[in-house]
């Protein structure tokens, strides 16, 4: 065989995408027939999607197409698929993001190696391998150190004649947890463990108050706000995150409209029974928990791709909604959007 026909042999490699998804469908489907699989097997089908990920970058490399991109894909499929079986918390997906800047030294190895032979190939992988096994190793030592960590204080007084706010939380990547004040004269408070600036502003009877990262996006925060809300005063909220954990205690809080918006993570939030009007809630990959009071009038509208969906079973659907049983007749009610590309949706009564 002549040097040109083995260069378009291996230029043109079968993909192993396809043997590989039915060799793991085969073994799913065999599990479940001798009952392996102990949870619902259609969820355990879900919580499997990142495989494809994995997979797309096996092919890769089998049909050497470069190895840093088929290795991260690898990488954040295994993340995600860990995820989905509570091995790892949504919250280190601010610790993986810290890790981008390996992205450039892998494609350098990549570039440096890529015309050499199957033995320089191997050793590329193992090159990069080693560069994001010690990334990740050098980002757990130093965010389990408390060296270093500066933790700052949030504590936003208001004046007297306010009567409502809008309140505005953003953060890259990390932890954010949300529940009532102490203080009946303080807005917002509570302390952060990451750089972020404040902007408040009184006009009238309205009060507007932002927190967000003091960091651009290439270098994003991945600490932890703690926070907690005046019970005293309505308010409009919207809490927005890259990457992350987002938890909202409001069942003592007077929250009138709410927006929660979030790349990759967890969110979790705890309704009023009474006061809120309209809530939105929209995630890219993750799960999506609301725990609502037991007689909440509730109407709920889900935009879903690759997620499932688990409501109580009183509520009642018609059309695109589903109703808790006592809408119709109640007159504080809740218009509650999900919107969710990949995961899972969960809607419970508090216990």
């Amino acid at each position: 065989m002549s040097e040109n026909n083995k260069k378009d042999h291996s230029q043109h490699r079968p993909s192993v995408f396809g043997p590989m998804l039915l060799i793991t469908a085969g073994i799913i489907f065999l599990a479940n027939n001798l009952g392996i699989v102990s949870s619902s097997f259609w969820d355990t089908i879900v919580n499997l999607w990142p495989l494809l990920l994995v997979f797309a970058g096996i092919d890769g490399l089998v049909r050497r197409d470069g190895i840093v991109w088929p290795l991260l894909l690898i990488i954040v499929g295994v993340f995600l698929t860990l995820r989905n079986f509570g091995v790892i918390a949504w919250g280190e997906w601010g610790r993986l993001w810290s890790l981008w800047p390996l992205i450039f030294v892998a494609l350098g190895v990549d570039i440096i190696f890529k015309e050499h032979s199957s033995l320089g190939s191997i050793f590329r992988i193992l090159a990069i391998l080693l560069l994001v096994g010690g990334g990740i190793w050098l980002v757990g030592f130093y965010s389990n150190s408390s060296e270093g960590v500066s933790v700052e204080a949030v504590h936003q007084p208001m004046g007297e004649e306010i009567t409502e706010a809008q309140i505005t939380l953003s953060m890259s990547a990390g932890e954010m947890d949300v529940n009532a004040a102490g203080e009946k004269a303080t807005l917002i408070e509570g302390k952060t463990a990451s750089k972020a600036k404040e902007f408040y502003h009184e006009k009238g009877t309205l009060a507007t108050y932002t927190l967000k990262c003091d960091s651009p996006v290439a270098l994003p925060s991945r600490g932890r706000w703690d926070l907690g809300i005046s019970t005293q005063i309505p308010f409009d909220l919207s809490a927005e995150m890259g990457a992350g954990e987002i938890v909202l205690r409001l069942e003592e809080l007077r929250p009138e409209n709410l927006v929660i918006e979030q790349g990759v993570g967890n969110i979790e939030v705890r309704l009023p029974a009474r006061g809120l009007h309209h809530a939105e809630i929209s995630q890219a990959i993750g799960q999506i928990q609301v725990v609502i009071a037991k007689g909440t009038a509730i109407r709920l509208e889900v935009s879903k791709a690759i997620a499932t969906l688990d409501i109580p079973p009183d509520f009642s659907r018609k059309g695109n909604y589903y109703y808790s049983p006592n809408y119709d007749e109640a007159d504080d009610v809740i218009n509650l959007s999900i919107s969710q590309a990949i995961g899972k949706i969960e809607v419970t009564y508090s216990k």
